[in-house]
């Protein structure tokens, strides 16, 4: 019983992790970081 309890944790927390980072790597890819300043944008 404790050890079917752990190995479901265990696939839960892999599974959570791997949905995490799945996200943020999406998050990465996605990203526009070279946007240009409009022209009447003083700097």
């Amino acid at each position: 019983m404790i050890k079917r309890t752990i190995n479901l944790l265990i696939t839960l927390a892999l599974y959570e992790l791997g949905k995490y980072l799945t996200e943020q790597l999406i998050i990465v890819l996605t990203a526009n970081d070279s946007v240009e300043a409009p022209n009447d944008f003083c700097i």
